[in-house]
């Protein structure tokens, strides 16, 4: 808009507005969705010709419409049941695609402390059953072996999705989310106690074990008057 502006000398000489630009952005996605769905479709074919053992998956709604994708390539296949299904971080902070579905990857880390893919998903929302549909994909494509440990935010449908299908596995939260609610809940309180702020971080990063960190949170917990911290991050 800014540049028609220029070309046309100011705003109001322009014969559309933003609302039009953005009404015809849509049309033209909406034209052109299920095109990409089918390049999409036989670009995985493509790569499973050269790759036999690379896995996808697409499911379709009652319309006929894909509303779950899931795919993974060999490499990640071997990497996770030969050594590395001991941690798997999943998260579905990322939206940014323009048909707004969420994107979901499973991430993993090998012995050199650097994270790599395990497989890349695209779900139509952020339910429980979408979850399970996606979850259930990825044991079949790691031929059934769960991870030991599985970090995620702290969505609720997530985790009865995670309960249900990896019934074996350390459900665990991130720290940046949980961190995140602390600043949130806790932030101007513990402000206002700086040696608390202090001992609470050390507590949250520097407990090895479940035991230590209940011994260490019993401990901040007593400090002073924390029966308002004790409340806020319940």
């Amino acid at each position: 808009m800014e540049v028609m502006s220029e070309f046309y000398g100011e705003d109001a000489f322009v014969p559309y507005g933003s609302k039009t630009i953005s009404n015809m952005r849509s049309e033209f996605r909406n034209e052109n969705r299920e095109l990409d769905i089918g390049e999409t479709l036989e670009y995985f074919k493509e790569l499973q010709q050269k790759d036999p053992e690379f896995y996808f998956k697409f499911s379709f709604d009652a319309e006929n419409r894909v509303e779950n994708i899931f795919w993974v390539d060999s490499v990640a296949r071997k990497a996770y049941v030969e050594a590395y299904h001991d941690c798997v971080s999943f998260d579905t902070t990322f939206c940014t695609n323009r048909f707004n579905m969420p994107f979901a990857p499973f991430i993993g880390i090998n012995r050199h402390g650097q994270t790599f893919m395990l497989g890349c998903g695209f779900i139509r929302d952020e339910r429980e059953e979408s979850f399970k549909w996606l979850l259930r994909e990825f044991l079949e494509a790691m031929h059934g072996v769960q991870p030991d440990n599985i970090i995620t935010d702290q969505d609720w449908a997530m985790a009865r999705a995670i309960s249900d299908i990896f019934p074996e596995s350390w459900h665990r939260n991130c720290r940046w989310h949980v961190m995140k609610n602390a600043n949130e809940k806790l932030g101007s309180f513990l402000g206002r106690h700086p040696g608390l702020a202090d001992d609470f971080n050390e507590c949250i990063d520097e407990c090895m074990s479940v035991e230590e960190f209940e011994a260490s949170w019993t401990e901040l917990i007593a400090k002073g008057n924390c029966r308002k911290m004790r409340l806020l991050f319940r």
